[in-house]
């Protein structure tokens, strides 16, 4: 019985810009290994926008996919949804957590963070 999690590293494929992501995305490339493939992974995006005047900050999660890795490789594209895409024009810079949850046939998980600065 396989009762080791799955080891992920994430890179950032080319250089994050505000402009990118929101026109059609930010790549990254996860590498994984694991004893029991195929794994699951649940990616998001996640930054923090600021509400209503006076009412601070709260994290929210602009972008989201689900999808699976047999191989070692996967490239995945991460898209802004429609209804945060006006909120994040207004800035220049955003500061967001990449965050993969894998998890093996057997049960095993594992959670990394990437911090992505978008200039």
């Amino acid at each position: 019985k396989d009762t080791k999690k799955p080891v992920v590293k994430v890179r950032t494929l080319g250089k994050p810009t505000l402009r990118r992501l929101l026109k059609c995305g930010q790549p990254f490339k996860l590498v994984i290994q694991d004893d029991s493939p195929p794994v699951e992974l649940d990616i998001t995006l996640v930054t923090k926008l600021r509400r209503a005047a006076g009412k601070g900050s709260r994290q929210v999660t602009i972008g989201r996919l689900s999808t699976r890795a047999g191989k070692k490789h996967k490239r995945v594209r991460m898209k802004v949804r429609k209804r945060y895409k006006k909120r994040l024009r207004r800035r220049d810079v955003a500061q967001t957590k990449l965050i993969v949850v894998a998890t093996d046939d057997e049960g095993n998980r594992r959670k990394v963070v990437k911090r992505v600065r978008f200039n």
